[in-house]
């Protein structure tokens, strides 16, 4: 990823996810848009220029909405990816912690008893 956008993305790892997530669920709805277009395209030819103009603004209209969502949805399933491995590092995080701390206290003990041990040996 050399370029700048590579280089941003690289950095904010959720707009990554959120790009990537539109871009695969965007391609469907384009690609019928395409065969739409070029379908009414062909129909043109056949001199249907006013019902081609509706059906293409029609279709346009409908593709924004159908992106609008797709945006909104790829941006709401970052956030919970994003949420959920917060969560969890925090949670193994919070383990680990406490597991050195369980260590350190039981070493601590196993130090006193032989400051005792000792002392009782004199």
């Amino acid at each position: 990823m050399n370029s700048r956008v590579g280089q941003y993305l690289s950095g904010r790892p959720v707009l990554a996810l959120a790009v990537f997530f539109f871009c695969v669920m965007a391609a469907v709805p384009v690609g019928l848009f395409l065969v739409f277009a070029v379908t009414t395209a062909i129909m043109s030819a056949v001199s249907l220029v006013f019902l081609e103009g509706f059906l293409l603004s029609v279709a346009a209209i409908t593709l924004l909405c159908v992106l609008s969502g797709l945006a909104f949805f790829s941006v709401m399933v970052a956030a919970i990816f994003a949420a959920f491995y917060v969560t969890v590092s925090s949670l193994l995080n919070f383990y680990h912690t406490s597991q050195l701390t369980k260590q350190d206290k039981e070493e601590e003990e196993e130090e006193e008893e032989d400051m005792l041990t000792k002392d009782h040996m004199k």
